[in-house]
């Protein structure tokens, strides 16, 4: 702002007139000519980055990922907090569990343990995708919203007899009489399932959903999908790679643009819902989850099923 702006006199109407010197004009000159030195250098930027995108540099989105956390890590504000006290309150119980992650990242292998932890937790597996666990696939009525998707496969599952998971042979014969309110179902989302816009707030922001982030490097991941995908070894758990094809080559490829492209956008937005709204969420990086499976899940347990 001018600090010389003229200012109105309170008992006319007539602006007070200010002496123009040379001190003023020279300082309306330099602000001036800041401003359009500003202008130039965000339209050089922008050009830029358009140049970068059109031109697939894998390297400058590369140098633009890292790990959001080097350890399991509980994010939640003191808003979250007092929302949270504000939901038991309401008795609000947990109802699902969403595995936010992208494939070969061993979200296959963190649902099976939650349900090998917990009896009253149902693996649906990929839920909103293409696969899901037998006990699940009657309720993916793609014409549902995802929300309601998966609050009827919960009432369901969590009213009726079910026969024992395939991941937990533990299994309640009731669900309703041996877990009541701690009944809840466990689902992955990624980013290629088409869940979006309104229809992943309202699903991540549900008063009974229990939000996990779970990611790997996306080189890391994409050199995995290429491995498996050549020689039909699926398995991403490194204590498991001797029943499969044995040590895995080293990566040494770069991920493609839109891969790397499509992993920031993802977990950024989710990050973002998230953050906006104070929901708590748990954070595991795919290092600290394949390193120690079991500190992992006495970790994050209770705080995802109570």
């Amino acid at each position: 702002h001018f600090s010389a702006w003229p200012q109105r006199n309170q008992k006319s109407s007539e602006p007070t007139k200010m002496p123009m010197d040379r001190t003023y004009l020279i300082s309306a000159m330099l602000m001036l000519a800041g401003s359009m030195i500003r202008e130039s250098e965000a339209i050089t930027v922008s050009q830029e980055s358009g140049w970068l995108r059109r031109n697939g540099m894998q390297s400058a989105m590369q140098s633009a990922w890292a790990p959001f956390a080097q350890n399991v890590t509980i994010v939640e504000t003191e808003e979250a907090i007092e929302a949270e006290k504000a939901e038991a309150k309401a008795s609000e119980e947990p109802g699902f569990i969403i595995i936010v992650s992208a494939q070969r990242s061993a979200s296959t292998s963190l649902a099976q343990a939650l349900s090998k932890e917990n009896t009253c937790v149902y693996n649906c597996n990929e839920f909103f995708g293409r696969g899901t666990s037998r006990q699940c696939e009657p309720y993916k009525h793609f014409s549902l919203k995802p929300l309601m998707r998966i609050q009827q496969a919960r009432e369901e599952l969590c009213e009726l007899g079910i026969y024992a998971d395939f991941n937990n042979p533990a299994k309640p014969d009731s669900a309703r009489e041996t877990c009541r309110h701690r009944c809840v179902v466990a689902a992955k989302l990624f980013p290629n399932q088409g869940v979006k816009g309104q229809d992943l707030e309202d699903l991540l922001l549900h008063p009974q959903a229990r939000v996990v982030v779970l990611e790997r490097n996306p080189n890391d991941r994409w050199c995995s999908l290429q491995h498996a995908e050549d020689t039909g070894d699926w398995v991403t758990i490194p204590t498991h790679w001797e029943n499969s094809t044995g040590v895995r080559p080293e990566c040494i490829d770069e991920a493609p643009a839109d891969v790397l492209q499509q992993h920031l956008d993802w977990y950024e937005g989710v990050r973002g819902i998230l953050s906006r709204h104070s929901k708590p969420r748990v954070e595991i990086p795919f290092e600290a989850f394949v390193g120690s499976i079991p500190a992992v899940m006495s970790q994050i347990s209770e705080h995802l099923t109570a």
